[in-house]
This record gives C-alpha cells, sequence and structure tokens, in this order.
C-alpha cells in the first residue's frame, strides 16, 4: 500500500515523509502563508530528480521557491553589520550569568572579565542550558550529535540535488559537486563531536534504493555537529524567564533555527525595548508553556 509522501523543496529544500491527509494539511497552510507548495505526481518528482526511485511513492509536496543558505556566513554577515552599528563584539566564552535578588547583572567570562548588564539573552544553543543550570534556572534542552557525511558517486546526477529527506528520515542534497547526506540518529546528549564511518554503513543501503547513483560512491570525509534539542516539543523558547528579571531565552530550536533567526532578533528586540511584540507574536514559544502543558508541537521535523 502506497501511502508515503515526499515533500521536496527546490533548489535547496527539503524532503520528509508524511501521510496523505497530513501532506494535504500542509500544503493548505503553507498556501495560506503565501507558500506556492503544489502536489506532484511520482512522474512530476521526476522533473526535480531524474534518478529518483518512485516505485514506493505516491507523490509529492513540491516548492520551487525554498532554498537552504550558510549560517556561518551569515553569522559572519550580522556580526560585521552589528561592528558597523557601533556593538562591542567581545570573543569570550561566558562562564556564569550574574543576578541578584532574582534580578540580572551581567556575565562573567572565563578569563574572569566582568560585563555588567540589566538584560541578558541566552541564545547560546547547546551550551545554553549548561549557563542556565548555574543560575538554578534549568530548561528542557540538551546536546544533541549530528552527522553529515560527504560523498562523490561515480555516476554524475543529471541535476543538482535539492535537499533531500528519505521516507526513512535519511536526507541528502548536492554540495558543490558532492553530495552530502545525514540522519536524525538516536544518540546520548553531550558534547561529542566524533564522526564515524562504520556509520555511513547503515545510510548507504537507503541512499542507494532511492537514487540508483549512489550505489557506487565515495565516502571523503564526515562532520559532527550539535543541536539544542528541546526535549518536550523540538521548537525554541524564546522570551524572559519568569522567576528572573532582565534574564532572556532564544534556543531549543532543535535544528531549525537558522530558518528562524532573523524573525527571533526582531521579535526579541521588540520584546525587550517596548514590552511586546509588534511584528510577529512569539508568544507561543514562551517558557511558561511547559508548566501550562501548551506545547508547540508540529509534523515534519528533521
Amino acid at each position: 500500500k502506497q501511502h508515503q509522501w515526499f515533500k521536496i523543496k527546490l533548489r535547496n529544500g527539503s524532503l520528509f515523509t508524511c501521510e496523505i491527509h497530513a501532506i494535504k494539511k500542509q500544503k493548505k497552510l503553507q498556501n495560506e502563508m503565501g507558500v506556492p507548495s503544489q502536489l506532484l505526481t511520482p512522474n512530476e518528482l521526476l522533473s526535480v530528480i531524474p534518478e529518483l526511485n518512485i516505485e514506493d511513492l505516491s507523490g509529492g509536496l513540491y516548492c520551487p521557491e525554498d532554498g537552504y543558505l550558510d549560517p556561518y556566513s551569515v553569522m559572519q554577515a550580522y556580526k560585521h553589520q552589528a561592528r558597523e552599528s557601533g556593538v562591542d563584539y567581545i570573543s569570550e566564552e561566558v562562564d556564569t550569568i550574574l543576578c541578584e535578588q532574582d534580578q540580572v547583572k551581567g556575565v562573567r567570562t572565563r578569563n574572569g572579565s566582568r560585563h555588567d548588564a540589566d538584560i541578558v539573552i541566552n541564545c547560546a544553543g547547546a551550551w545554553g542550558p549548561e549557563l542556565s543550570e548555574k543560575i538554578g534556572l534549568p530548561i528542557p534542552v540538551v546536546p544533541l550529535k549530528r552527522q553529515v557525511f560527504l560523498f562523490d558517486t561515480s555516476v554524475p546526477l543529471q541535476k543538482p540535488l535539492p535537499l533531500t529527506v528519505d521516507t526513512t528520515g535519511v536526507y541528502f542534497r548536492h554540495e558543490g559537486d558532492r553530495v552530502i547526506t545525514g540522519f536524525s540518529e538516536k544518540v546520548k546528549p553531550g558534547y561529542d563531536f566524533s564522526w564515524k564511518r562504520s556509520y555511513f554503513d547503515e545510510l548507504w543501503p537507503i541512499l542507494a534504493h532511492r537514487v540508483p547513483n549512489f550505489e557506487s560512491l565515495k565516502l571523503e570525509s564526515g562532520w559532527a555537529g550539535l543541536y539544542d534539542h528541546n526535549t518536550k516539543d523540538q521548537n525554541a523558547i524564546i522570551g524572559g524567564h519568569p522567576k528572573m528579571k532582565g534574564y532572556y531565552m532564544a534556543l531549543g530550536f532543535s535544528g531549525h533555527g537558522m530558518q528562524q533567526a532573523p524573525g527571533v532578533g526582531l521579535g526579541l528586540a521588540e520584546l525587550i525595548v517596548k514590552g511586546q511584540y509588534e511584528t510577529l507574536d512569539l508568544t507561543p514559544l514562551r517558557f511558561e508553556r511547559f508548566a501550562e502543558n501548551d506545547l508547540v508541537l508540529e509534523q515534519a521535523i528533521v
């Protein structure tokens, strides 16, 4: 029975497994938000990836306007613009957040320097939970390793690959003239930056099934990084902490923070300076939602 759908986003987009009724629901929401997604038949998917094995697929959700970007380059651009605007950029590791009587007072760095401030934003990603725990305010976020592998194929593909997520959760896309792949494996939380060639052997059969060109390939390198994984609903924690005045958070994005970063930055600036959100209401992502059991749950989180 064919009941799985791919979501394919060209060029440099993403792909995931979903039941038909769910994928149609997502298409409806995306269209309402101005995203021109459209359902494609299996044969129409071949216009995106000619080599795609469509035998076990019923169709796909496709959007020609999707893309991906380089987070490090974006960060450098923001850093440059911030300095041009007069912002002091200090590249030091924060040891702890300073506070007195439920009021933030600043931060202390590893070298012992103190930086006074009435407002501190914890946007330290996978290292953010440790900082919050030091001031007695634990948050449901853990560092979670993710591995990426780079390989080359002996038989070239006809077209550049979009970011494609197989029904198994294995994803792949072109990176220059090579292909990168990965999977949201189940690992223990922790600061682990090692990558293992042996793990690629588990992905290889899945890759070869979805795209026959991947049957013959050469693994060239790998990389491991960290998600700041929200264990409750895999969505960000944004806004002030109810038990500490001046303590704000923007973390727990669980792998999709780069997509949301510009909006989060604007929203937090409005909340801190004006006392409320104006452009986009980020209240659903408040810290208090955990105690209120008002989680932000969604499908198709890779």
